[in-house]
């Protein structure tokens, strides 16, 4: 436990600083701005995503089938939502929830999806209470899919 929460703050630490040297980097006072995109294209028509997916842009053939895996606490009340997706894309049946052995009310959550269509595809999920979003979510999944 204790070296999940140290890998997050060395990555908060390293976030921090990258974003410190960007700002740096402006002229005449004001703070450059970056984005950074990862993209790996993946071959065939289907993939698995995961939390480390997260901000990422991803190549899939079509069709294709998208499987994301992300963790889950029951004793929250959240689930992982569809907010968004493109046009050509679209949900295949329920999530499905898989206990982890050893830790009570915990697990990874299983979405399943079809892209169709060709082009950048988002793909947004909230992870908040079902029914009508009342407030912003706890958490968010976002990634694009670069369709061909």
């Amino acid at each position: 436990m204790t070296g999940r929460r140290g890998r997050g703050l060395l990555t908060a630490v390293l976030v921090a600083a990258a974003l410190g040297l960007a700002a740096c980097g402006g002229s005449g006072g004001t703070a450059a701005s970056t984005t950074t995109t990862t993209t790996t294209t993946h071959a065939g028509g289907s993939l698995t995503l995961t939390q480390a997916d997260n901000g990422r842009t991803i190549g899939i053939a079509v069709p294709g089938q998208v499987r994301v895996d992300l963790p889950y606490d029951k004793a929250s009340g959240d689930i992982w939502q569809l907010a968004s997706g493109g046009p050509g894309f679209s949900q295949d049946g329920e999530p499905t929830f898989t206990a982890n052995p050893g830790q009570a009310g915990q697990g990874i959550q299983t979405l399943r999806f079809t892209v169709a269509g060709t082009g950048m595809v988002p793909l947004l999920l909230d992870y908040a209470p079902t029914g009508p979003l009342t407030k912003p979510p706890v958490k968010q999944f976002r990634v694009t899919l670069h369709a061909t």
